[in-house]
């Protein structure tokens, strides 16, 4: 079987700049919540999770899933939020985890909420950022955002 795939996307992703990102892996029922700012961007942090070592391998290992190669993820799908756009000052880690932690606790009620359930594998410790009501309005935005986007991805 030949697969051909279009993705498109801004050069950004491949640039040192502040994301937030939520790799969905519906054949799995599956989701990981990260932030980045890597020196090679999006598309190296995600590079980084799928290696045998990677993050997102240990963590699916975690939850007893066995994946022997990249190709037992099955389909996924990569929702990346600009966090520039809602604060400059998103290049600073302890705001990204803080919108990481709280992301990553909407999504895991959503999850379970939904009719298409799924579980957060991802893992982060909150920071004090988590109780500034700027953050916590930008999380709220962001949950909003994602919780279609989950149903879409996950029907």
């Amino acid at each position: 079987m030949i697969r051909i795939e279009n993705v498109e996307f801004n050069a950004v992703v491949a640039t040192r700049h502040p994301f937030l990102y939520v790799l969905c892996l519906p054949d799995l029922k599956a989701v990981y919540v990260g932030e980045t700012a890597d020196a090679l961007g999006i598309l190296g942090r995600i590079h980084g999770h799928l290696t045998s070592g990677g993050t997102l391998r240990q963590r699916l290992e975690a939850y007893e899933y066995s994946i022997r190669s990249v190709d037992e993820l099955g389909r996924m799908t990569i929702v990346i939020v600009d966090l520039i756009e809602f604060d400059p000052q998103a290049q600073l880690v302890l705001l990204r985890r803080a919108l990481e932690y709280l992301v990553q606790q909407a999504l895991r009620t959503i999850g379970c909420q939904t009719e298409t359930q799924f579980v957060v594998i991802s893992t982060v410790r909150p920071t004090e950022r988590i109780y500034d009501k700027d953050v916590r309005d930008i999380a709220i935005t962001i949950r909003n955002h994602l919780e279609g986007r989950m149903r879409q991805i996950f029907q």
